[in-house]
């Protein structure tokens, strides 16, 4: 543990074995690190702008802690534009980012840099300018070998860590026993269920491995189906904990190993705890007692003795005992020694630190397993390497893997770091520059990755790392990412490669009075320590470099006493205040987003949510849901209830009360004909037709799509039914169980009309993006617990090297709680409540000019009740405490929850209401032939370079070379070409230096080239090529290009004429996507050869 003015002392080791996964029972003593490297405090270099500076030092290593708002970005593309200068091929720097988007758009500045050097533009803040200047040596260099990077962009080696594993393991299939890459999915839940269902079913079978599964059983009394899921949930981390059981394991080797590792942990703690305590007051205590335990004195030096101790000095709650009794062993004559005891204690009252020392003591588990525990994690150690085993046949079966197995499969490839193999050797020496971004959020799986990848570096050799992270923005622990890492590598670099620490401090991103706000928030709720084991790290503030707005930026939004929708109309409100720029609802769990997308849908406010609105939350997939579960189980009452109460029947509460007065509800008395009509015909069906035809049969012939108020609801019935046919088995699903928990996976498409003004997402979902205003809400709600896991475990530093705690779960909710796995779940906790401050740290740095906090508090009494301790408003409460306190005295009855609500009136088909006829079915027709793209111009040669202007322009970039090769590829004769390819080029540059041109070319929203869709006019499809499209302000931009040129006068005349000619199939376009989308549709044609323009 170490202060914020220094660093972590000791790093979080990776565990490795000797051959891949396979592993020996010695491997799992902790292990020192492999390449020891100096303790290395924080950079001498203090200031923004040298830290900028050195970090292009294209010789050197660096480690840059980057803030929010930072620029980290920028700072990549310079570090990657400056390596590009230096190398003989572009793919010996390798750039790796955590998702495919932050990779695209890594690549996409890159050759924007480039492309804007290539035109000589200079740029106009000083990092723009600095990026150009940049790009220009990278552009010489890549034009003098001849590397084309601008018409093949492939040569970027700008990639995921996932893509990094595939292509390692498509080079070596037999080594990374993985032969060819099959299908990678990235949602693996069904092939788990799959492998977990097949480890139980060995239950039946002879041996060791049915004994152990027996045994595990018995430990959930007997609870197959939870087993079957506990084993589900721990399949998706078995790269972790296969690192520290190995697949063949020695289970007495390892419980000696264990509790090694449990009694230095024990030791450790002791002698942190006796240096802490006071001299004077130690002896005192163990006079004490002695007394108490009718011992004679001695000394307090064991685990034991001072477990005995914390507890005579400590009340249950965890604060200090004020007085003692018989309880404690002091009888009622013990005058003395009481008052000695009190004594003592106004000594400690004021030690804090000691306090909370002392807390951490008692919960140390013992140092050794009983015959109980060790019996089921025995059983463990024997059942999780066979899940894992089960799962490579279902991976084998079904020809599909997860991200995981890939990524075994790549270090199973390179080897060892201290045994690489011919393929690690291979790919180190390829390598000279490695840039990884995001590193807060790496994993020890994906550290260990690296290691093996640049084990074959020699030092001194020119070959850099360039790593950027913020420990303050990590907030993935729930994909094993490990802050500890960061720390390590700050102190002991990777691999052996030492990095110099580097930190900025400008925040290029929000107002100064945001900054400030965070500046003060945060330095206060981030630790003082940094503790690797407690997944702790100190704040590190800001300086703000735009000019102050003249105001308070960040509004407390305080409630009291209100209920969900309350907030959601507070939402709401903001959200249409903040109508200029980009705003972002911003939320801590998609559950918490339900009342405010409501109230958004309500008040007809566009939005655009991604995996945010839950499709089993409409209305719509609840009925068919019901009316799924009513087919399949006639006996289900609450689906019949549910169906009964549906638009397409309509019950009122009376009649649905009348018709649940018997021990069955019968539908086929409920409702008019219709309704029982389509009842019957759908119990008849079902498991004798495939379960999707049996259940949208029911639903139309009920009156289903007339019951939905809008599109979305249409789109919502269809994924519902496409679910359906998924997980058809014979007429039903595998189970219902698996069909609700696959519903409540189902989200609703983005509105396409929404536009990006308003956005709701969640905080995870907000990294690395920013807002002009964001909408935190929710303050006072709490993120649903995370359930217990099937075995628990911790790498936790230790004076040499590291220690293992491993766990069972617990038995049940009713037994004494078992000590290890209480530990570690305390130690979760710990870790998941820093991480907690973080995603509040995160959620209000993504703000540019507001940030608003909004949260509810309980008031009892007329008093404020304090926040639930795992909220954001908890952490918050010294700094909002005044607001929430004001709203409970000013609040309204008739504001919140007393407030009137009128009840949502009951909606129904009416009575008599016929499921209409079908429309005339669409006949076919030879359609006419669509209109060709005509050019101007007389003659094959300058249709052809009609023809190859769109493709460059389609493609985005291009070279003289290229389009001569594309028109002697069209038949261009040779005595024609030169001239060709001058007037291509010529069309094209012309293109780029108009300011139209470049408006046209720009990165837009919803963009597209050479856009193919097919229209249906009076029953002919025709066919719509689309040169460009996109949207802008809420506006679909349609626009062809034309390639015609005029000699001499006339020009505005010639245009003119051109929109009169094109007309017809112009507005054919508009008619293609006012239906498709309904919004707004503006149309241009675009003549780059006489830098012209017309729109309507």
């Amino acid at each position: 543990m170490a202060g914020c003015a220094g660093n972590a002392r000791r790093g979080l080791l990776p565990r490795r074995g000797h051959s891949g996964s396979e592993r020996r029972p010695e491997d799992l003593r902790a292990l020192s690190p492999a390449h020891p490297m100096p303790d290395r405090g924080l950079a001498p270099v203090t200031s923004d702008h040298e830290a900028r500076r050195r970090a292009l030092d294209p010789a050197a290593s660096f480690l840059v802690q980057a803030p929010a708002g930072s620029g980290k970005t920028e700072l990549l593309i310079q570090r990657f534009l400056a390596l590009l200068a230096r190398v003989d091929q572009p793919e010996a720097i390798v750039a790796i980012t955590f998702t495919r988007k932050a990779a695209a758009e890594m690549r996409d500045r890159v050759l924007t840099a480039l492309d804007r050097a290539a035109r000589g533009e200079e740029g106009e803040s000083a990092s723009d300018r600095l990026t150009l200047s940049l790009a220009q040596p990278a552009l010489a260099v890549a034009a003098a070998r001849g590397w084309d990077i601008r018409t093949n962009p492939s040569r970027l080696r700008i990639q995921t860590i996932d893509s990094l594993c595939v292509s390692l393991v498509k080079r070596m299939p037999w080594l990374s026993r993985l032969g060819a890459v099959p299908e990678i999915v990235e949602d693996a839940g069904d092939l788990y269920r799959e492998a977990a269902r097949a480890t139980i079913q060995m239950l039946g079978e002879e041996g060791a491995a049915a004994d152990a599964i027996a045994r595990l059983a018995l430990h959930v009394d007997n609870d197959i189906r939870r087993l079957q899921m506990l084993l589900e949930q721990q399949l998706p981390r078995r790269d972790q904990y296969l690192r520290h059981i190995g697949v063949n394991p020695d289970p007495a080797a390892v419980r000696a190993q264990l509790e090694a590792d449990l009694a230095r942990l024990a030791a450790e703690a002791t002698a942190r705890l006796r240096a802490a305590f006071p001299k004077s007051a130690e002896a005192r205590l163990a006079g004490l007692m002695a007394f108490a335990r009718k011992t004679g004195p001695a000394p307090l030096t064991t685990f034991e003795q001072w477990r005995g101790a914390a507890d005579l000095l400590l009340t249950t709650n965890g604060n200090w005992r004020k007085t003692v009794n018989v309880s404690q062993g002091f009888p009622p004559g013990a005058r003395l020694q009481k008052s000695q005891f009190q004594e003592m204690m106004s000594d400690l009252q004021n030690r804090d630190d000691l306090l909370e020392e002392l807390n951490e003591f008692r919960r140390l588990p013992p140092a050794r397993f009983t015959d109980a525990q060790w019996q089921v994690l025995e059983a463990l150690l024997t059942v999780l390497p066979m899940a894992a085993a089960q799962l490579k046949l279902v991976f084998a079966t079904h020809g599909a893997v997860d991200f995981v197995e890939v990524g075994e499969a790549a270090r199973l490839a390179l080897g060892e770091a201290d045994e690489p193999t011919d393929l690690a050797l291979s790919a180190g020496d390829r390598i000279e520059h490695l840039l990884v971004d995001e590193v807060q959020d790496t994993s020890i799986t994906q550290i260990e990755l690296f290691e093996r990848l640049i084990a074959s570096w020699e030092p001194g050799g020119g070959r850099t790392l360039f790593l950027v992270g913020d420990p303050m923005q990590s907030i993935y622990k729930f994909r094993d990412a490990e802050v500890g890492l960061f720390l390590r590598i700050r102190q002991q670099g990777l691999a052996g490669h030492a990095v110099e620490p580097l930190r900025l401090t400008s925040n290029f991103r929000s107002r100064p009075e945001i900054v400030e706000w965070v500046n003060g928030v945060f330095s206060r709720l981030f630790p003082p320590r940094e503790d690797v084991a407690a997944g702790a790290v100190c704040y590190s503030g800001s300086e703000a470099v735009r000019e102050p707005a003249g105001g308070p930026r960040v509004r407390v939004h305080a409630l009291a006493g209100a209920d969900a929708a309350t907030e959601a109309e507070l939402v709401a409100d903001l959200a249409e205040e903040q109508r200029d720029g980009h705003t972002a609802i911003l939320l801590r769990a998609r559950q918490h987003g339900t009342a405010i997308v409501a109230e958004l849908r309500r008040r007809g406010i566009r939005y655009r949510a991604v995996d945010l609105d839950s499709l089993g939350e409409r209305s719509a997939v609840r009925d068919l849901l019901a009316l799924t579960r009513g087919l399949l189980h006639p006996g289900d009452r609450t689906a019949w209830l549910s169906i009964l109460r549906a638009p397409w029947c309509g019950l009122t509460l009376a009649e649905l009360l009348k018709a649940s007065q018997g021990a069955l509800i019968s539908p086929l008395e409920a409702g008019d004909a219709r309704f029982r009509d389509a009842i019957r015909g759908g119990l008849r069906s079902i498991r004798r037709v495939p379960l999707r035809q049996c259940v949208e049969e029911t639903w139309r012939a009920l009156g289903g799509p007339a019951c939905l108020p809008d599109e979305a609801a249409h789109s919502d019935a269809a994924r519902f039914f496409d679910l359906l046919d998924e997980l058809d088995r014979g007429g039903e699903p595998e189970s219902l169980r698996l069909l609700e928990e696959r519903v409540a996976k189902l989200y609703a498409q983005p509105d396409p009309l929404a536009g990006d003004s308003l956005q709701i997402m969640t905080i995870h979902k907000a990294k690395g993006l920013e807002f002009d205003s964001v909408i935190l809400p929710g303050l006072s709600l709490s993120a649903a617990s995370d359930p217990k896991p099937l075995l628990r475990w911790a790498e936790l530093p230790l004076d040499k090297g590291t220690g293992l705690v491993l766990a069972p779960v617990e038995a049940s909710e009713d037994e004494a709680e078992d000590p290890i796995y209480a530990y570690l779940q305390h130690l979760d906790r710990r870790r998941q409540r820093h991480e907690s401050v973080r995603l509040l740290y995160v959620a209000a740095t993504r703000a540019r000019e507001w940030l608003h906090l909004a949260g509810n508090v309980e008031v009892e009494n007329g008093a404020v009740k304090p926040p639930r301790r795992d909220t954001f408003l908890h952490a918050l409460w010294p700094a909002v405490e005044h607001e929430f306190t004001a709203a409970a005295r000013e609040r309204r009855a008739a504001q919140f929850a007393l407030g009137f609500r009128p009840p949502r009136p009951l909606r129904r088909l009416p009575d008599g209401w016929r499921v209409p006829e079908p429309p005339e079915p669409l006949r076919w027709r030879p359609a006419e032939a669509d209109e060709p793209v005509t050019y101007d111009w007389t003659g094959a040669t300058l249709r052809h370079v009609g023809t190859v202007v769109h493709a460059a322009l389609h493609r985005g970039a291009w070279t003289a070379d290229w389009i001569r090769r594309a028109l002697e590829g069209r038949g261009v004769p040779p005595a024609e070409l030169e001239g060709a390819v001058a007037t291509a080029q010529r069309a094209l540059d012309n293109m780029l230096a108009d300011e139209r041109g470049r408006w046209i070319l720009a990165r837009r929203e919803e963009e597209a080239n050479e856009f193919d869709a097919s229209l249906v006019e009076d029953g002919v499809v025709r066919r719509c090529v689309i040169d460009r499209t996109f949207v802008e302000d809420g506006i679909r931009w349609v626009i062809d290009y034309k390639t015609g040129s005029l000699e001499g006068g006339g020009v505005e005349q010639f245009l003119d004429n051109e929109v009169e000619r094109y007309r017809g199939q112009m507005e054919r376009y508009r008619r293609l996507f006012e239906e498709m989308e309904g919004r707004p549709v503006r149309l241009g044609l675009y003549f780059p050869l006489l830098r012209g323009w017309r729109e309507w």
